[in-house]
């Protein structure tokens, strides 16, 4: 049994990587460089981080669920974003484990 989740898992996130492999230059082409979400006062303005909307390992690395930002977990927007996780969620920026990251609107602050 333990094998099998094992195997599962593993299947998952080799699929996760693939995925996000794919997803990149995408994502990088949709945001031109640019961080995605451009919080006034917090902005870094170059995109250097990939943000999962809904977590990574729940929801899947592919462009509708990606944002590219700026900062990291600590600092600019995606900093920002970690930090403020109730307003992110209302700005579509998080998504709840049980939405579909496709039905839940984002866009810049």
């Amino acid at each position: 049994m333990s094998g099998d989740v094992w195997n599962v898992t593993s299947a998952r996130k080799k699929q996760s990587l693939a995925d996000m492999r794919r997803s990149r230059p995408i994502v990088k082409a949709r945001s031109h460089g640019t961080c995605e979400v451009r919080i006034p006062g917090v902005c870094l303005g170059r995109a250097e981080s990939m943000h999962h909307r809904q977590r990574e390992g729940v929801g899947p690395s592919l462009p509708y669920n990606l944002l590219h930002l700026c900062g990291d977990g600590t600092r600019g927007c995606h900093g920002y974003i970690e930090h403020h996780r109730t307003e992110a969620i209302e700005k579509g920026w998080i998504v709840n484990t049980w939405d579909d990251p496709i039905a839940v609107a984002w866009g810049p602050a």
